[in-house]
Parts: C-alpha cells; sequence; structure tokens
C-alpha cells in the first residue's frame, strides 16, 4: 500500500529513489536553464520589450509556486507514484507548448503550466529525499541535487548551437519529463500516518517567524539564481562583443559553478550548520555579481557566483529540519522561495529597460545581500531550546500497540536509575533532531532505522531539557535487542503504562500519545 507523497520511498529501493531523483533534478536543470538563452528568440519571435519579457520567467515563477502550493495539499492525501507522475506530464505538457505558443501571451500560459509541473516535482524530491537516507539525508540530497547542474550547464551550450531554435530544447525538457513519469509511476511508498492533532501543533514560540524568514532566504535565493538564468544572456549582449550563440553559452558556466559546488558543498555538509553554509554562499554570491559588472569579467563572475550560490537551496531545506523538527510550514518555504522571481522578475526588466542591461548585476547582488541579512537575522535568533543540550526520545510500538520502555541502569549518578523509562538521549553538537535519534537507537539497541520511520510527535521544553518527542513502528522481537545501555527492555500495554511511574516526563508524553492515537492499530 502507498502511502502519503513525501514520505519515505521504503518499498523501493534507496538505488531506485536515487536514480529517480537524479532524473527528476537533471529535467529541473534543464527547464530552469532553458529560459534565459532562448529569451532574445521569444523576444524577436513575439516582439517583446524588456518589460514584457519580464513576465515570461514570471508566469514560469507563478506556476512554480502554484504547484509548490498544490503539492502541499495534495501530498498528505495522495501517494507519491500519482502525484510525482502527474507533475512530471504537467511540466511536459507546458514544454511542448511552448515553442508551438501563437503569441506572447500564449508562451507565457504554457510556462505557466511547466511551472506548475515543476514546483510539484520540486517539492516531492526534495522533501522525499531529505527524508529517506537517514542521517545522511542532507549530503545526500545536496550530491543527487547536483545533477540540477548538470543538465543546467548543457542546455544553455546546446542552445547555443543553434540559438534560433526552440523546439528541440523545449521538445527535450518535455521528453525528459516523460521518462521521468515513467520512472515515477514505479516508485512506491510506506504508510505514513497523517500529522497527530494536539500534540503536534504544540510548538515552540518563534516558530512562524522561523518560517518566514526562510522563507524569505529561500525567495532571495530562488531570485537571484533565477535572475542569472534569465537576464545574464541579455546582459552580456548588451555590453559585451559577445553574440547571441556565445553569450548563451555563457551562461553554462553559471550552472557548470553551481553543479561543482554542489558536489563540494556536500561533505561540507556533514561538518558544518547549514546556517553558516547559507549566510556565507549568499555573501559571496553577492560579491561575485558586483564583479559581473565590469565587462571584462563579467562571464567568470557569473560563473563564481553560482559556485558560491551551490549550498543555499539543499542547507535552507537542512535548516529548515533543525529548527522545525515537526516539518510545518515546509510547502510554505518553497512556495514562497519559487515566487522570488514573480516579484523580481518585472524589477529587474523594469530597471534594465530605465537604466539599462548594465543595472543587472547590480540588482542581482543586492539581492543576494538582503537574503544574506535575513539569514544573518535568523542567525541571531535564540533557538527555542533551553541552554543545557536538548534531548531526543523515541516511542517505538508494536503492531498491537504495546510500546518499547528501557529499564535504565541502576546506577545512583545517572537521572532516574533503575526506572523504566522511553528510549532516547542527547544532542551531540551541530546534529539534527532526527539524526540524533537514530543514532541513539542504532547505538543504544543495535536498530537500524532510517530516520524516514521517525514520525514527529511534539517538540517542546520540558522541567529538565528541551525535548524531541518521536515515534515508528516496531517490527522486532525486543528478546532480540542487543543493549549497549540500560537493564533491559520490554513492551508494555497503554493499561500497564498508566500505571506506572516512569522517568523524566514520560507518563504523561505517553498518555498525550495514546490520546492522540487511540483510533489507530
Amino acid at each position: 500500500m502507498q502511502g502519503p507523497a513525501g514520505s519515505v520511498v521504503r518499498t523501493t529501493s534507496p538505488v531506485t529513489l536515487a536514480v529517480a531523483g537524479v532524473v527528476g533534478f537533471l529535467v529541473l536543470g534543464a527547464l530552469a536553464s532553458v529560459l534565459g538563452p532562448t529569451l532574445p528568440r521569444l523576444r524577436a519571435e513575439h516582439g517583446l520589450g524588456p518589460a514584457a519579457a519580464s513576465w515570461l520567467p514570471a508566469a514560469f515563477s507563478a506556476g512554480s509556486a502554484l504547484g509548490v502550493g498544490l503539492a502541499g495539499v495534495l501530498r498528505g492525501r495522495w501517494a507519491l507514484a500519482p502525484l510525482l507522475t502527474g507533475g512530471a506530464l504537467t511540466l511536459g505538457a507546458g514544454c511542448a507548448a511552448v515553442p508551438l505558443a501563437p503569441g506572447g501571451g500564449a508562451v507565457a500560459g504554457a510556462l505557466l503550466l511547466a511551472g506548475v509541473g515543476f514546483g510539484v516535482v520540486d517539492l516531492l524530491l526534495n522533501l522525499t529525499l531529505a527524508r529517506s537516507f537517514g542521517a545522511g539525508s542532507g549530503a545526500v540530497l545536496m550530491a543527487v541535487s547536483a545533477a540540477f547542474g548538470v543538465s543546467a550547464v548543457l542546455t544553455p551550450v546546446f542552445v547555443g548551437a543553434a540559438p534560433e531554435d526552440l523546439v528541440a530544447p523545449f521538445g527535450v525538457c518535455a521528453v525528459g519529463a516523460v521518462a521521468l513519469a515513467v520512472l515515477a509511476a514505479r516508485l512506491r511508498t510506506a504508510g505514513r500516518p497523517a500529522p497527530a492533532g494536539g500534540a503536534a501543533r504544540r510548538h515552540p514560540a518563534g516558530e512562524a517567524v522561523v518560517v518566514g524568514l526562510l522563507a524569505a532566504v529561500l525567495l532571495g535565493y530562488v531570485a537571484v539564481e533565477g535572475g542569472v538564468a534569465g537576464w545574464e544572456t541579455t546582459h552580456l549582449l548588451a555590453t559585451t562583443d559577445l553574440t547571441d550563440g556565445q553569450a548563451a553559452r555563457a551562461v553554462a558556466l553559471f550552472w557548470l559553478g553551481l553543479t561543482v559546488g554542489r558536489l563540494l558543498a556536500a561533505p561540507l555538509a556533514l561538518r558544518h550548520h547549514p546556517s553558516r553554509l547559507v549566510v556565507g554562499s549568499l555573501v559571496g554570491a553577492g560579491l561575485a555579481l558586483a564583479l559581473a559588472s565590469s565587462a571584462p569579467l563579467a562571464v567568470a563572475a557569473y560563473a563564481l557566483a553560482g559556485l558560491c550560490l551551490a549550498p543555499v537551496f539543499p542547507a535552507v531545506i537542512a535548516w529548515h529540519a533543525d529548527r522545525v523538527p515537526s516539518g510545518r510550514g515546509a510547502t510554505l518555504v518553497f512556495a514562497v522561495g519559487l515566487a522570488g522571481p514573480l516579484v523580481t522578475s518585472p524589477v529587474i526588466g523594469a530597471v534594465a529597460e530605465g537604466a539599462g542591461a548594465a543595472t543587472i548585476p547590480w540588482v542581482l547582488a543586492a539581492l543576494a545581500l538582503a537574503a544574506a541579512g535575513g539569514a544573518l537575522v535568523l542567525v541571531g535568533r535564540r533557538s527555542p531550546r533551553t541552554p543545557g543540550p536538548a534531548g531526543v526520545q523515541v516511542i517505538l510500538r508494536d503492531p498491537a500497540g504495546h510500546v518499547l520502555l528501557q529499564l535504565r541502569d541502576d546506577d545512583p549518578a545517572i537521572p532516574f536509575p533503575g526506572v523504566w523509562a522511553l528510549p532516547g538521549g542527547h544532542l551531540e553538537d551541530g546534529e539534527l533532531p532526527v539524526a540524533c535519534a537514530v543514532r541513539e537507537l542504532r547505538e543504544e539497541m543495535g536498530l537500524e532505522l532510517p530516520a524516514s520511520a521517525l514520525h514527529h510527535v511534539v517538540s517542546r521544553e520540558r522541567s529538565y531539557d528541551y525535548e524531541h518527542t518521536w515515534w515508528a513502528a516496531l517490527d522486532v522481537d525486543p528478546a532480540t535487542i542487543v543493549l549497549t545501555e540500560g537493564q533491559a527492555v520490554r513492551l508494555f500495554s497503554p493499561a500497564e503504562i498508566s500505571g506506572m511511574t516512569l522517568g523524566y516526563e514520560d507518563g504523561a508524553v505517553l498518555a498525550g500519545f495514546f490520546a492522540e492515537h487511540a483510533d489507530r492499530p
């Protein structure tokens, strides 16, 4: 049975999921990079000025935001396979319609449709991969998403070889989308419950502010990335001696920088908190884009900007997972982020028409630095946890509804010696809560559960510490568990637990959990 989209693919092998991810990011990269190099041809064919042409990337951006919102609503109700397949086919239909459109309005409509598919595919791939590879999910996402850059490099080169041809580049995007749809139809997901009611709604004060700031940061990033992709060719043609084909191919260097940067950033994501990657990357990109205002340095400076920008998107996703373990607001972050060019592309077009194309890199640099400023504001906000190390606990429940408890060591030097409690532990420096839960289960009990098997219950300040609570299905015999900490493990029914005195505040935690899951076996 398939579960909601965005849940982990457990009945599909990691290799198959990774292959689907690579193909998906190849399609997304091709579509994201095709519009900029083809924009001069679209303008010439349909008689569009800079201001009017700016609404083409804006239409694509609006569709992307709409697609993200649509996927966010449906992914809790539909399985991954049909939703991802539908998104891919929608993307392909929009791409196929672009070269056939009779006028600028029809082109905008086709790009809007392609954008809807883009948003659906983008959200599902990122959220699914971000939860499917345990503690290394962030690094895997960074590496797999490098495929985005590969196709984004090749597409401008392909366009530059025949800048008058619109059918071939958009046709390739459409064919790639069909290939993705075929792969997506074969994905199978394990069931995932809907978010719990009251327990899931309890969240730290200021969570909405965190989501809003991350959305603003991602909006700035996408605006810069889309601005370079959509306007670098126009800027180079106006300020350098490059031909149409050379200017289109120059955009490939920006995407090459982004691709190399993603690959280089994957190991960095294992060592550094995502906030550091986001701030440093945006500041570096802002400085590189300022250098692009110099005609002799422009091509190299745009490539350097791509290198700097590379870690931002996946790092923002990891940052959101750190600050909002429940995952709430992920759809909003994506939707607002992908709407970036909807706001900024008309501004860039108006500035280019009024003050000249030479101002384009300065506008992009300002956007990058503004996004960095938003990231710094979030860095300066106190993370909603006590000064001590935050902790995690995991409710492991068997099919009959019994919960696994761990009898703590009878050591007077530890809290609650010789008392039954939920398994768990403290976060290590820079560790994400879900990664900590995976590690604690592996180290203390030898249980190998993927991060995607853990479902968030609540994160809140308690009398002893700030605690993240997760639950997971237990499908092993407790007698086979070999403990490295604690005296024993045993399954208890809800009725038995109600009469026990547990360590920490585990009795209250489980009472709330049982109340929220009373209708589930």
